[in-house]
């Protein structure tokens, strides 16, 4: 058993948890919780980060998967509020958590008001990105410019150094 769910109060069966391959010290949750669904708005973003807390701090749980564009933004940012406060207030570490995010898509931010035609002149004007790279139908870019930069403002939004995982 893990020593993120063997600190918990709570009885977690011992098969919760699993290893991957060629890596027996890190333990993963069977179970992870998403942040996909929901409106942009402040009551989902009190509702997710209290789901979050609750089911890391049970001790069942230790991975968290998100996107930029999961609720416009929001997803990530209330990620990184509530990995602070589990950080900060219940000790829980960094590396006792799984975190996954992900790049491809260019999202609109629901915070700034920043549509997605004004964040793809940014990555034109300012990333570098090359606007024959980006497929504007879609939103979506794989160029390494944008790769590069999606995944530093989805580590600022979540207050993260790393992650564990960067699906593209």
């Amino acid at each position: 058993m893990s020593q993120y769910s063997s600190g918990s109060s709570f009885d977690v069966h011992h098969e919760n948890f699993k290893s991957p391959m060629h890596n027996e010290g890190l333990k993963i949750s069977t179970i992870g919780i998403g942040s996909y669904v929901g409106d942009p708005d402040d009551r989902t973003d009190f509702e997710l980060y209290n789901a979050i807390k609750q089911s890391v701090l049970s001790g069942g749980l230790n991975h968290i998967d998100t996107a930029p564009n999961y609720r416009y933004m929001k997803s990530e940012k209330t990620i990184g509020k509530v990995l602070t406060v589990l950080q900060n207030k219940y000790d829980i570490d960094r590396e006792q958590l799984f975190v996954t995010s992900k790049a491809g898509y260019i999202p609109e931010d629901a915070t700034e008001l920043i549509s997605q035609r004004e964040m793809i002149e940014k990555l034109v004007t300012i990333v570098g990105v090359p606007d024959s790279d980006i497929v504007r139908e879609t939103g979506h870019c794989m160029h390494p410019l944008f790769l590069d930069h999606s995944l530093e403002e989805s580590l600022s939004r979540l207050n993260l150094e790393c992650l564990d995982v960067f699906y593209l």
